[in-house]
């Protein structure tokens, strides 16, 4: 017969193998989700770059006011190209009756950070930025989202192809 203790000597060893590698690997993944953190934004929490125009990470919400399909979709695809990380994309509800007939980028007119965004984001698509009235909020916030969050910061409302 076995002696006990040594029996339950190969179990405990065996358990305290398991632990140590059990702890092994989760500070491996600890560590790497981490570094993916850190990579991800350059300042921590916030990814502003004033080399860049402002905080990439800033709501930009692409809006259709024409009768062109998956045009906003095309435009949220462009802006993400150019390095834009938070970027959303949908439908208004009929037209806003002031908004210009042209394409447009417009931001909250007491936010300078949104506006240092839509002007960033106006140069690189070829469009004008402006400050949008409360009432133009309304009618963004009545948009259909088919993706990101709703449109309350800077928006890019699309009336044609951009080119």
């Amino acid at each position: 017969m076995d002696n006990p203790f040594t029996q339950k000597t190969g179990t405990v060893s065996r358990r305290v193998r398991w632990i140590v590698i059990g702890l092994v690997v989760v500070g491996v993944l600890a560590v790497g989700i981490g570094i993916g953190i850190v990579a991800g934004s350059p300042s921590g929490s916030d990814a502003e770059d004033s080399s860049t125009g402002g905080n990439r990470g800033l709501a930009v919400t692409v809006l259709n006011n024409s009768t062109e399909p998956v045009l906003s979709q095309a435009g949220a695809e462009r802006i993400r190209d150019s390095g834009w990380q938070n970027v959303g994309y949908g439908n208004l509800q009929g037209r806003i009756v002031g908004v210009s007939e042209e394409s447009r980028v417009y931001y909250p007119a007491d936010d300078a950070g949104a506006q240092e965004v839509a002007e960033n984001i106006a140069a690189g698509l070829g469009l004008t930025a402006a400050p949008g009235n409360t009432d133009y909020y309304d009618r963004f916030g009545e948009a259909s989202i088919r993706e990101g969050s709703a449109a309350d910061c800077v928006v890019v409302v699309l009336t044609g192809p951009l080119r």
